[in-house]
C-alpha cells in the first residue's frame, strides 16, 4: 500500500511539470486541451487525489476528481472513534 501511494505522489508531482493548464498558447501555438491535477492542501490530510480537467471551449473547462480517504472510524462494535473526514 505504501509503495501505491508513493507511486500515486510521484505521478501527482510529476503532472504539473508536463502540462500547463492555465497558460494561453503553448509552444504550437495551441492552447492546452488536457490538464492532470491535484490538491494539496487533501494530501496534507492524508487523502490522496488526482484530477483531470478538459477544455470544451475558451473559457469553459470540465473536471473530475478523485481521492480516497483510508481511514473507516468504525469500530467492531459499530460505534465510531475520531478520525479524519471529510
Amino acid at each position: 500500500m505504501k509503495k501505491l501511494l508513493l507511486v500515486i505522489l510521484c505521478v501527482c508531482m510529476a503532472g504539473p511539470a508536463l502540462v500547463r493548464a492555465q497558460s494561453r498558447v503553448g509552444e504550437g501555438g495551441k492552447s492546452p486541451v488536457v490538464a492532470l491535477k491535484t490538491n494539496g492542501l487533501y494530501w496534507a490530510t492524508t487523502t490522496p487525489n488526482v484530477g483531470i480537467e478538459v477544455r470544451l471551449a475558451p473559457k469553459w473547462t470540465l473536471e473530475a476528481e478523485v481521492g480516497l480517504n483510508p481511514f473507516d472510524g468504525k469500530n467492531d462494535d459499530g460505534s465510531f472513534d475520531q478520525s479524519i473526514k471529510h
